[in-house]
C-alpha cells in the first residue's frame, strides 16, 4: 500500500464489511497499527500478541485525545462587550 494513510502506533477502529459503516456494530475491534505494506494494515487487536493482515478500507482512524490540552471552552467576558 503506497503512502499509506495508516501509521505504526496510530489507533483504529476495524468495521466488518456486513457492519454497512456501523462503527457501534457488535463486530467492530479497535486496534493498533504495528506496520503497513503494499496492501494490508497490520493492526493488533485488543490484548492480542500477533497483529493481523487488515484492508485499510474497513479500518477508520480513532482521535486519541492529547493530554494536558483543554477540552473545554471557556469564555473571558470579553466576547460580551460590544
Amino acid at each position: 500500500m503506497k503512502d499509506s494513510v495508516f501509521y505504526e502506533g496510530e489507533h483504529v477502529r476495524y468495521i466488518p464489511g456486513h457492519a454497512h459503516g456501523d462503527i457501534c456494530h457488535a463486530d467492530c475491534e479497535n486496534g493498533i497499527v504495528t506496520s503497513t505494506n503494499e496492501k494490508y494494515v497490520f493492526v493488533r487487536y485488543g490484548n492480542k500478541v500477533a497483529s493481523q493482515a487488515t484492508s485499510p478500507g474497513d479500518l477508520r482512524p480513532i482521535v486519541q485525545p492529547t493530554p494536558g490540552l483543554e477540552t473545554s471552552h471557556k469564555t473571558t467576558g470579553v466576547e460580551n462587550e460590544l
